[in-house]
């Protein structure tokens, strides 16, 4: 294979530095992986100038390219390719790759050669996540600097300095350390206030020296503790909001991360006796009304439960109650279906699965070699048109309607690539005893107790039209609809 480099002066990663010897350390970098891997670097393209807009070279680069001049070009560093990370994608991924020039990425130790688009696109998204990230810090670093935080954001056991930073205040640290501490060795919330206020210690809303009168600055409450607790910044971060957009900040820590998880169990330790919860029936949350949802209610009567409606306007029949009962034959019948026709169908498995798995296969692969050729055939107008364009044969409005026609072309394509990418895998279990559907309903056992957690095992929802008629959706039936409708009956009976 024919290897090229390309290096450059400017880095699109925010905060990145330009070294007096940026070139030649990414060349001795670029040569060593280079002689690793065996290979021979024949040219270099490299962009020096101290402009983010220069980009001489990545354009002879991608003239080249397309002239078939190398088979792979080498970077240092993905965010050293081209003037900006959206250059990158459109010529090494968009551009070359698409047409099988391969890209290697020193600093990342990646290599396209040899892998789908998918898995280049990939690779190009993870890139795109760490430079938002770094953006975001960069950023808020940025806007630390420049004085985003304010005088509210001074929280209790900080102090704001006059270059807008938080600092560890040493007057009221020590008594966070403290309420931390209590709460961790599980000291109910009301006592750390009762124990605080007792003490005459100043109160958060007192240290912050507003122009509010306070009757008592040394009045501790349940609520006043409580808001310390769950504020991260005691373990060294914590955001905000700034015009719609949330702002990272971080500062030097006042307790461990340990205190800090051990003082949340208090958060929710009630400070009173209650009664313990109505255990919940089994349906809940199974079971609705087919006009108005989530409406009906489970009571308990003297001749066993039924289901109701909370408000009797949504009752347009004459009917008041649903017995239990109907409920669980329903369910019950449902199963006994399920079973019988599960156990048909894994006959039919083994007798004709594999062959019905083979068919089904070979059509999506010849599927499959069509919708290849087509991305192979748009890619070759797509560098044919970008050609004539630099040659002067077409206008750049040519040149972008025909490049706008193929991209949709191609994006039909991996769309439909990407809605299909486990398809071999999804048909090896649909034609199989693995399948989820016939391991589940073959498994059932009609003398098993319908309790909770049986109708949640094999019911997704039931559906009660009028306190009359009751449907049963079971759950897995995504496996059960991908099956042949010549195999989904039972003695002769359609499902």
């Amino acid at each position: 294979m024919r290897f090229v480099s390309y290096t450059r002066t400017t880095s699109c990663y925010p905060g990145a530095d330009i070294p007096s010897d940026v070139i030649t350390s990414q060349n001795e970098r670029i040569k060593n992986y280079a002689v690793k891997h065996g290979w021979k670097i024949e040219n270099r393209y490299s962009d020096r100038k101290k402009s983010k807009e220069e980009n001489t070279a990545f354009e002879q680069l991608l003239n080249d390219g397309i002239q078939r001049k190398f088979d792979a070009v080498i970077v240092d560093s993905i965010f050293r390719a081209g003037k900006d990370l959206w250059s990158a994608r459109e010529v090494l991924l968009q551009t070359l790759h698409y047409a099988g020039i391969g890209f290697v990425v020193v600093e990342d130790d990646y290599i396209s050669i040899g892998k789908s688009n998918a898995e280049a696109e990939a690779y190009f998204d993870k890139q795109y996540g760490i430079l938002r990230s770094e953006n975001i810090r960069h950023r808020v670093l940025h806007r630390n600097r420049s004085g985003v935080l304010s005088w509210n954001d001074a929280k209790y056991g900080y102090r704001l300095t006059d270059d807008y930073e938080l600092v560890v205040d040493e007057e009221t640290a020590p008594v966070v350390r403290r309420i931390f501490q209590m709460c961790a060795d599980g000291m109910p919330i009301p006592k750390v206030a009762a124990v605080l206020s007792e003490e005459k210690i100043p109160s958060p809303l007192a240290m912050r020296g507003t122009n509010v009168k306070i009757d008592n600055p040394y009045k501790w409450t349940r609520l006043s503790v409580r808001r310390l607790l769950d504020k991260t910044v005691y373990i060294g971060h914590w955001s905000k909001v700034v015009q719609g957009e949330v702002i990272e900040f971080t500062n030097e820590p006042i307790i461990s991360e340990e205190i800090f998880r051990e003082a949340q169990k208090v958060i929710n330790t009630p400070t009173y006796t209650s009664k313990k919860p109505k255990p919940k029936h089994r349906y809940a949350g199974i079971v609705c009304d087919s006009e108005h949802g989530f409406c009906l209610r489970y009571r308990e009567g003297i001749a066993g439960g039924y289901f109701g409606y909370v408000n009797r306007e949504k009752n347009a029949s004459d009917k008041m109650q649903l017995p239990v009962e109907c409920v669980d034959a329903a369910v019950v019948s449902a199963l006994q279906k399920a079973k019988r026709q599960a156990i048909h169908i894994l006959q039919m498995v083994k007798t004709d699965g594999e062959a019905l798995k083979n068919q089904k296969i070979q059509s999506f692969r010849e599927e499959y070699r069509r919708r290849a050729y087509i991305m192979a055939e748009k890619e070759e107008r797509r560098m044919e048109t970008y050609q004539s364009f630099l040659k002067g044969k077409i206008s750049k409005e040519e040149m972008d309607k025909v490049l706008a026609a193929v991209r949709k072309s191609v994006e039909e394509q991996e769309a439909y690539f990407g809605a299909h990418e486990d398809f071999f895998k999804r048909t090896e279990m649909m034609f199989s005893e693995n399948n989820p559907w016939l391991k589940l309903y073959s498994s059932w056992e009609s003398d098993c107790e319908l309790n909770k957690d049986v109708i949640k095992k094999y019911v997704s929802s039931i559906v009660i039209h009028q306190l009359t008629t009751v449907s049963v959706e079971l759950r897995e039936m995504e496996w059960y609809k991908g099956l042949p409708d010549e195999w989904r009956m039972n003695n002769g009976e359609e499902k």
